[in-house]
């Protein structure tokens, strides 16, 4: 994953900063679109889509429980709080 960023961004460096026209611009966009079009590539990306999807059902379910827990730590502690001021007063 770390060397298809990599070599995203040195073609994208490359592209943009290139000075070898619009002819080798339409070249690399073209071996870059057929890339994409890859099975194998398609494959991948359909695989992180799907890890990126479970990643952020299991991230909202565990942050939903912790502010749960949280909600339930505070309303506990409120209600010592007022339970000793009334033993005090």
């Amino acid at each position: 994953m770390k060397q298809l960023m990599f070599l995203t961004g040195a073609a994208v460096g490359y592209v943009m900063g290139s000075r070898a026209g619009r002819e080798r611009y339409e070249q690399i966009k073209k071996t870059a679109q057929e890339l994409w079009a890859h099975p194998s590539v398609q494959s991948a990306a359909e695989s992180v889509r799907e890890q990126a999807s479970l990643a952020a059902s299991t991230s909202a379910q565990k942050a939903g429980s912790v502010a749960g827990s949280a909600k339930q730590r505070v309303n506990d502690r409120l209600h010592r709080d007022r339970e000793e001021e009334v033993l005090i007063t």
